[in-house]
This record gives structure tokens, C-alpha cells and sequence, in this order.
């Protein structure tokens, strides 16, 4: 019994009866509790007390049979899937192998050659290619999402003239030609500024600023 190199254990909630299946590589009494990281939340939550621990299984020979079992019983519960465990993953020894007394995951040739064009964004840029296409044939807009784009696009035309001066007789103003009110008419007052009430009254403009003003209404 003492010459085991590692077992299989279930612990068990008591309170909600959920359960955690994993392996230890080492002795029963020595202290191990668990690694899942949910396992790990619901004793911080609960506290060890509310729990008990079941063995399943005892390995004498190696490490491998160890984690082959531990795979084995996992699946047999279905512990990944059934929401009544803690488990969330489960590693096939398969693609596993041991150095030093830790296990390390295997790729195959094909899984690198996925991983590499994953983190160099190859796959992700034509996934997102694809299904921003998919989307687009797909895409149906309701009769009140065309009449909101139609009226947008409506909105646009009467506003390509830009805004424009209007007077009501009394002051001048600029409005979009579609956003005139009522009793303002195109054009800016006359007048309004001529003789002592216009600012320049009395003043001259130099010959350099003749030219900035001649040059301006040019581009305009």
C-alpha cells in the first residue's frame, strides 16, 4: 500500500453536492487538496470542512498509468461537461508528455502550423473575412430602417447647396435652403451699413490689402 507513486480523487461538496475529479502524485495524508481552479474557488468559498474526499484509484507503476487513469475516470463521469463538477478540462496523455515530473501538452505538425497562423492573424483575418460577407448577403432591413435611410439620404440632398443669407427686414441670417422659416426671403439687407454706421467709414485700404481682398473673392 505505501509504494504507490500517486492516486485518483473525488471531492464532494457538501453543501451543494458538487464534485472535483483530479490526480496527486504523492502520498494520501501529505497535505494535497486540489489544483482546479473552480475546485480552488469553492473551498475559498466554503471552506475544506464542507468537503470529503473519496480515492479512486491507487498507481504503482507509473506516472503515465497515473494520468491515463485519471483521464479514463474524468471522462467516465463525464466530469468536463455535467455542470454538478468542477472539472473544465480534461488532457488525453496522448498528446501529453512528462519531463521532470510535470506534463507538458504535445502538438502535432498541423496543430503548430494553426497555432502560428492564429497568432500571426492569417485565420482570424480570413474568418472575419468571410463572415463579414456572409453578413452583408444576409443583412435585411426592416420597411422602417429603409424609410429612416431614404429620409437620411433625402436630408443630404436638400443640404448640398449649403446654408445661404435671408433677411426678415430687419436682420440677416443663414439657414439650409430646406430649413428657412417662414418670412425670410433670400438676400441680405441693403443699406443697413452705409455711410457713418458702416466701421471702414472714412478709412482706406493700402494697396496690400486691396490685394488680399481681391485675391480672397477670387477663391471664393
Amino acid at each position: 500500500m505505501n509504494d504507490y507513486i500517486g492516486f485518483v480523487y473525488i471531492w464532494t461538496n457538501k453543501i451543494n453536492g458538487k464534485k472535483y475529479i483530479g490526480l496527486h502524485k504523492g502520498k494520501v495524508d501529505d497535505g494535497y487538496i486540489g489544483s482546479g481552479v473552480l475546485f480552488k474557488r469553492a473551498i475559498d468559498k466554503h471552506g475544506i470542512e464542507s468537503f470529503n474526499r473519496q480515492i479512486l484509484y491507487f498507481e504503482y507503476e507509473s506516472e503515465e498509468n497515473l494520468y491515463q487513469r485519471e483521464f479514463d475516470i474524468i471522462n467516465e463521469f463525464n466530469a468536463v461537461k455535467d455542470r454538478e463538477f468542477y472539472n473544465t478540462t480534461n488532457y488525453d496523455p496522448k498528446y501529453v508528455e512528462f519531463q521532470k515530473g510535470a506534463r507538458t501538452r504535445v502538438f502535432s505538425d498541423e496543430t503548430k502550423e494553426l497555432i502560428r497562423q492564429a497568432r500571426t492573424g492569417t485565420i482570424a483575418l480570413e474568418e472575419t473575412k468571410q463572415k463579414m460577407s456572409e453578413s452583408q448577403k444576409n443583412r435585411i432591413f426592416s420597411e422602417e430602417h429603409r424609410k429612416k435611410l431614404s429620409d437620411s439620404q433625402k436630408g443630404d440632398k436638400n443640404h448640398q447647396s449649403g446654408k445661404k443669407w435671408y433677411n426678415n427686414g430687419e436682420i440677416d441670417k443663414t439657414f439650409y435652403p430646406d430649413e428657412r422659416p417662414d418670412g425670410w426671403v433670400l438676400g441680405r439687407l441693403r443699406g443697413v451699413f452705409k455711410g457713418k454706421d458702416n466701421p471702414f467709414y472714412g478709412k482706406t485700404h493700402t494697396n496690400e490689402t486691396k490685394k488680399k481682398i481681391s485675391e480672397s473673392r477670387k477663391r471664393k
